[in-house]
């Protein structure tokens, strides 16, 4: 301690300060009771302070509990709510692939359904086309069949098979009516008849078509497709189908002997045919040889068979 008059060092317990005879014990008591009063107020403060921060410790507990347990009551309602989505997801999914066959077995009906219309109109159109060339076949036929031979129109494959076929019906249909059902009682079916007759006419035709299309070929320069040389035999004997028609009904009208008669002028134009053909070629277009030879050699081939 020191004088708090000179700043002598003292002793406590002394009254004077030696140095100056300053009184010291009332200034000494002074001091030490605002010391000690200064002590007491912080040690009070201190307590003060220490419950105000356990009190707000306790209340940050109280808090991070509260929030803990907010937490904790989110994260499970998070939970419930992620389960039921995906149980929602799960069931859409289930429903979505139970429903997807039968919207595929819908659509590929959609597919067969639209391809079957596209067909029949595809079918439709085609057969009114073929109908409309049938007209004009025809008139041509009967009419200016010179002008469809000496130009290089033809007609189609499809028209040309199909009065193939309607004609070897028809003739199919003409000796059923004729052939009599006896000949069945010598052993040889009506049926197998009319077939033998028919695939017999088809190879008739056959080799007639041929060879004028092979003499045509050797005698004219200029290239004559099958197809030109098939339409317009055809086209040439829809007269001699129709006379060979008229043959039947004279047979089946009792009238054999002028049927049999009309039956051999068909026959000869359908030989014929070749050769007219042969010379309306070679009228048309320049030639490697004379159509005289080809005629020859045409009859040389007609006749072998």
């Amino acid at each position: 301690m020191h004088c708090l008059n000179c700043g002598n060092p003292v002793e406590e317990d002394d009254l004077f300060c030696g140095e100056c005879g300053y009184k010291l014990r009332r200034r000494f008591q002074s001091v030490n009771v605002a010391e000690r009063e200064i002590s007491q107020a912080k040690s009070h403060e201190a307590s003060n302070n220490g419950s105000q921060s356990t009190q707000v410790d306790e209340n940050k507990n109280v808090v991070s509990q509260q929030s803990d347990s907010t937490m904790k009551h989110s994260k499970d309602e998070n939970a419930k709510h992620n389960e039921q989505f995906q149980n929602e997801a799960l069931q859409q999914h289930t429903s979505n692939h139970q429903q997807r066959p039968q919207f595929s077995q819908s659509s590929t009906y959609q597919k067969h359904q639209h391809s079957d219309y596209q067909q029949q109109g595809q079918f439709s159109q085609q057969t009114k086309a073929v109908t409309e060339e049938s007209k004009g076949f025809f008139k041509s036929a009967f009419v200016s069949s010179d002008y469809v031979i000496k130009s290089s129109q033809s007609f189609s494959f499809k028209l040309i098979i199909s009065l193939l076929i309607i004609g070897f019906i028809m003739l199919g249909i003409l000796l059923a009516s004729i052939i009599p059902v006896e000949i069945s009682y010598i052993g040889t079916s009506k049926s197998s008849v009319i077939i033998s007759i028919i695939v017999g006419i088809i190879l008739f035709l056959a080799i007639i078509i041929g060879a004028t299309y092979a003499m045509t070929r050797l005698v004219v320069r200029q290239p004559i497709t099958f197809k030109k040389v098939l339409s317009d035999f055809v086209l040439i004997n829809s007269v001699s189908v129709a006379i060979l028609v008229l043959s039947i009904i004279l047979m089946l009208a009792n009238a054999y002997r002028f049927g049999a008669s009309v039956t051999l002028l068909s026959l000869l134009l359908f030989i014929i045919s070749g050769i007219y053909m042969m010379a309306k070629y070679s009228k048309n277009n320049d030639t490697r040889i004379s159509s005289f030879y080809g005629v020859i050699i045409y009859i040389i081939i007609q006749s072998n068979f």
